[in-house]
């Protein structure tokens, strides 16, 4: 399966052109502004002497190395940044001037620890490697600027030596997955059959060596327990393995080896099925940022990373390439419009590092146990996620079309006009539309006889008749034809597994792709307290804040006063109240309070009758 390049996809209108716009008008310099004033930026130029300046960390490299990458995706889409663009260059110039003679580049250990390179696996050398190369790839082919291309091949070769030659590191694969999947890009763009070789080393040495144990250091968290490509389920930390078996699907579809085609199957199915938050979110637990067992989705304390979030939406973007199914697009819908979109607020300039799907405030006094911040900020000491915000929403064309003989496959849904060249001839494709407004979609043709494959949403129930096994609509279309459908957007309301504990005896609310919850900016009530009728939740107001609907819903607060801490059951007639619901990704914008996704559905009626709505 072929994919369209994000450039050829231009947003006109709608809920996701005011994301990429937001993203390029504000966050992306936003993000160099707390990098330059925090000296990510000048620590490129490998000045800091031990007691001048801002002292580097180990993983900087990877930060700024991904905001070029998000630069470089703005400036291939036809965007005019010129500040951006000179920005970039003036850092490229840093890395160009400081790098060893012999290739290596650490902004980190060419000022502090010259002699100990590749001698720390966790210490994320590699992992940054991998950083400056995607930036490299996407800069020389936005701006045809080969700079940073050169300088990371000669570090590249470098690493070959280091570690497939001579085999001197002390350790045989990164602690931080990263550079596998980079390499093969590095591969694909260059043809160069070297990059493909360095990236089967790292995938199939990982888990077999010795010089890979690192003492105290669970090996699951490094996927680092068995051999990388008999891992078929997730585990450890998240965003690692999620680089990981990205990197193994970009093999498999290379190789065309059916094993590993077969394992990112089985384990994508695992993360499916078991270990994802409703918002799309992965990585429930705090220790380790890692995924836990199956069904451990705590809410209060859910981890659901970013990074996690998109890390899972570039597995499932691989695996869109090697199987055809609407799954892998349904999984980038509900990343895209909920557990990533919450990651950076309304305005563009505060990100959130985790995503949880519940705040309690007045808990992050408690020093003893680990709870998400209730507000996002600038800037983190670790501050991966930012930038990685940045470069998928510069990118977000690269998931709307794949194609194949048989197809074309219309997987995600805007205003929009697209045009690429398929077997010689140029296809243009239109969408007009007010999604996630509505399910209202209309899709103009133009190019030589085809056929479109149209996703049909897995929240709609639209089409089932129609739809082929694999979820998508197969319509045949001539030029000029144009394709009118309503995928009836509607309110649901949503039960989970019994199986996650958080969840027993709770609904979530959704519309359409829009997973929903209850703040207490709007509910002023202690949300613990609230239970919520499912058979009530009705489309609200629109809000031109959030460029979303509210849902209205009718509840009952539990609460009420008592003296004592305990006491003899006795039964209670709840209050009936008004509540608004406003969808995942804006909350935290307005004020510090109390949210919830997931609700109570249950209350004690009067006669001692326990009713489940």
């Amino acid at each position: 399966m072929g994919i369209i390049n994000f450039s050829n996809v231009k947003l006109t209108d709608g809920f996701l052109k005011q994301v990429y716009d937001r993203n390029k008008n504000v966050s992306i310099p936003a993000v160099y502004a707390r990098f330059k004033e925090t000296g990510r930026i000048d620590a490129f130029k490998c000045e800091y002497d031990g007691e001048n300046g801002i002292r580097p960390h180990v993983f900087w490299d990877s930060d700024v190395a991904k905001w070029i990458e998000s630069v470089a995706y703005l400036i291939k889409n036809g965007e005019t940044v010129p500040e951006l663009e000179e920005k970039a260059d003036l850092i490229i110039d840093d890395m160009a001037n400081s790098m060893a003679e012999d290739g290596y580049y650490n902004c980190y250990y060419l000022t502090l620890e010259k002699d100990k390179r590749f001698t720390n696996r966790n210490n994320h050398e590699l992992y940054c490697l991998g950083h400056l190369i995607e930036a490299a790839i996407a800069y020389d082919d936005a701006t045809g600027k080969s700079k940073m291309l050169n300088c990371v091949k000669k570090y590249t070769s470098l690493v070959k030596k280091i570690f497939m030659e001579e085999k001197s590191s002390a350790f045989t694969t990164p602690g931080h997955q990263e550079i596998e999947l980079a390499l093969i890009k590095l591969y694909r763009y260059t043809n160069d059959p070297d990059y493909l070789e360095m990236a089967k080393f790292f995938i199939f040495n990982r888990g077999c060596s010795e010089n890979d144990f690192i003492p105290k250091v669970n090996p699951v968290n490094f996927q680092s327990h068995k051999k990388a490509t008999e891992q078929t389920v997730a585990e450890g930390h998240s965003v690692r393995a999620l680089y990981m078996f990205s990197a193994i699907a970009d093999l498999a579809l290379e190789t065309n080896d059916q094993a590993l085609r077969k394992q990112v199957k089985t384990v994508f199915d695992d993360i499916v099925a078991n270990k994802m938050f409703i918002t799309g979110g992965v990585g429930s637990n705090s220790r380790g940022e890692s995924f836990a067992h199956p069904y451990y989705l705590p809410n209060l304390n859910a981890y659901a990373e970013t990074c996690a979030g998109i890390a899972l939406a570039f597995f499932a973007h691989r695996l869109q390439r090697l199987f055809t199914n609407s799954l892998y697009a349904d999984v980038i819908e509900r990343l895209l419009y909920n557990g990533v979109l919450s990651g950076v607020d309304l305005i563009g300039d505060h990100f959130f590092y985790e995503n949880p799907l519940e705040l309690r405030p007045e808990l992050n006094s408690l020093g003893n146990m680990h709870y998400p911040i209730p507000q996002r900020v600038k800037v983190f000491s670790c501050s991966c996620c930012p930038p990685n915000v940045n470069r998928f929403f510069a990118s977000l064309g690269n998931y709307f079309y794949s194609f194949n003989d048989k197809a074309i496959y219309v997987n995600q849904f805007s205003s929009s006009v697209s045009s690429f060249s398929r077997n010689g001839t140029e296809v243009s494709i239109k969408q007009s539309t007010e999604y996630p407004k509505n399910g209202i979609i209309s899709i103009s043709y133009s190019g030589a006889d085809d056929t479109l494959a149209i996703r049909v949403p897995s929240w709609s129930n639209a089409y089932a008749n129609e739809k082929s096994s694999d979820g998508y609509l197969y319509i045949p279309v001539k030029n000029g034809d144009v394709i009118d459908l309503d995928f009836q957007m509607r309110v649901r309301v949503i039960s989970s597994n019994p199986k996650v504990r958080s969840n027993c005896s709770k609904v979530a609310v959704s519309y359409g792709p829009m997973i929903y919850c209850l703040e207490q900016h709007d509910n002023p009530y202690s949300l613990d307290c609230i239970a919520i009728d499912p058979y009530s939740p009705a489309l609200g107001d629109f809000s031109h804040q959030f460029n979303a609907f509210t849902i209205k819903a009718k509840g009952f607060d539990l609460d009420f006063e008592a003296s004592e801490l305990y006491f003899d059951f006795s039964p209670t007639e709840p209050k009936p109240i008004d509540l608004t619901l406003i969808p995942y990704f804006a909350f935290a914008n307005r004020s510090v309070g109390e949210m919830s996704v997931w609700l109570p559905s249950t209350f004690l009626k009067k006669g001692g009758a326990n009713l489940l709505f």
